[in-house]
């Protein structure tokens, strides 16, 4: 076997951390979804009630 130590280390080293990565990532893209859809439910109501009452004091409605 002609791998050098130092090599070795690297490659070990670079697996570990695209693991750690991977999993980061993972956590991070299930919080965002998470965040996304919570912010959607959210914002998405209040941002309609919203434009619905200028709408219609806008018209004369209210």
């Amino acid at each position: 076997m002609s791998a050098n130590p130092h090599e070795s280390w690297a490659v070990r080293r670079y697996k570990g951390v695209t693991k750690i990565l991977g999993q980061v990532q993972e956590k991070v893209s299930q919080v965002g979804w998470a965040v996304g859809a919570t912010t959607v439910l959210i914002i998405y109501p209040l941002a309609i009630s919203i434009l619905d009452h200028r709408f219609l004091k806008k018209n004369g409605v209210i």
